[in-house]
């Protein structure tokens, strides 16, 4: 810095060194976060100060349960390193069974059992019973809880009729 010699002063130069510190970074979140278990990693929403820094989280979570994790954002050319600590609640989903409500089917002298789906992969389906004999018969299929999935139940109804008997007459002249 200088300045010019007037009526009043003499000329002055002085020779300084200046420092800029870095700045604080804030990274902003809800305290909990609450999700339904989807089968990917989740990433709770925050904001942070500038937009030099990226939030990383220190840890994927995928399954359900209570969790603490951290955000943080490393120190850059501006902006001194900073962390965030949340809590991550992932709620199992709800399993599903599709299969239709009614069947019918002729007795084969076999067990009968529905086709069905399941929306995943953890639970296994077991039906209360997989009826043989003509009748209506009420069942229930039951998936137990699983790490990500509640437990399923479901009722359908099953008829089997009698069967229907064919007779082929092959030469009628003899009788």
């Amino acid at each position: 810095i200088s300045a010019d010699e007037t009526d009043n002063y003499l000329a002055a130069t002085t020779i300084f060194d200046i420092t800029i510190k870095k700045a604080d970074s804030f990274i902003t979140s809800d305290n909990i976060h609450t999700y339904t278990y989807t089968g990917t990693a989740i990433k709770p929403l925050y904001t942070i100060n500038n937009t030099e820094q990226q939030v990383l989280y220190s840890d994927d979570i995928i399954n359900s349960g209570n969790y603490t994790l951290t955000l943080f954002a490393t120190e850059s050319e501006n902006y001194l390193s900073s962390s965030l600590v949340i809590n991550v609640i992932i709620n199992k989903a709800q399993g599903t069974i599709t299969i239709d409500d009614n069947f019918t089917y002729f007795y084969e002298g076999k067990t009968i059992e529905p086709t069905y789906s399941i929306n995943n992969t953890e639970q296994i389906v077991i039906f209360s019973e997989t009826p043989l004999n003509v009748g209506e018969h009420n069942i229930n299929l039951y998936a137990s809880e699983s790490l990500n999935y509640l437990e399923i139940s479901k009722s359908i109804t099953i008829t089997i009729l009698p069967a229907k008997i064919k007779v082929k007459v092959n030469d009628v002249s003899s009788i």
